[in-house]
């Protein structure tokens, strides 16, 4: 999403997914990515937001664009900047989704939020625009019409985030990324450069 003169538009930025290299990740991360790919493009997923969280460099990005790569064909990826998060509910936005909706009715527009913090822990004063937001397009009756689904990003922990945000039918999986143990990613760094 880029913000013009004109409003709100859709550009194309090229590809950003990119082929999931497991190895860098334990069998119950690789469980919930499976998960979640096979959730984004069906008729009736367990819930429309999927968060991924963890510290910096410890694979949420990667994991993201696994996703992409993954569901590229069967859904419209579309990367919202951090700054532009408290928007989502803009009516200028929504109008450019019902647009782009009527034009592939049969894909659903999955939104990717990076670093996606401010939307996700409990609300505040300088927040509740952005979790309202991400309330009505995960769960609420616009999210729906439009079969919209949320890829979220954070830094911060599950018990720092807004009760509302986690609950079932609204949270697809919780993916908390973390560095691999000292044995595995010694095996993975002598499988990439031997010796």
């Amino acid at each position: 999403i880029v913000q013009t003169q004109d409003g709100y538009a859709l550009s194309k930025v090229g590809n950003i997914g990119l082929s999931l290299r497991k190895e860098n990740y334990s069998a119950q991360i690789l469980e919930q990515y499976t998960h979640i790919a096979k959730d984004l493009i069906s008729e009736n997923p367990c819930g429309r937001l999927s968060i991924l969280s963890g510290e910096p460099g410890t694979g949420k990005t990667f994991l993201v664009r696994g996703l992409v790569n993954a569901g590229a064909h069967n859904g419209t990826f579309v990367v919202v900047p951090p700054h532009m998060i408290h928007a989502l509910a803009d009516p200028g936005l929504i109008s450019l989704l019902i647009e782009h909706k009527q034009q592939h009715k049969e894909q659903p527009i999955v939104l990717v939020l990076e670093d996606a913090d401010s939307a996700l822990v409990p609300r505040a004063a300088d927040n509740m625009h952005s979790i309202s937001s991400l309330l009505n397009l995960s769960d609420g009756l616009l999210g729906r019409a439009l079969d919209i689904r949320i890829i979220a990003t954070t830094n911060a922990e599950m018990k720092e985030m807004d009760e509302a945000l986690i609950r079932p039918g609204r949270l697809c999986q919780h993916i908390t990324t973390k560095a691999l143990p000292q044995g595995e990613a010694q095996k993975l760094a002598d499988s990439l450069a031997p010796g």
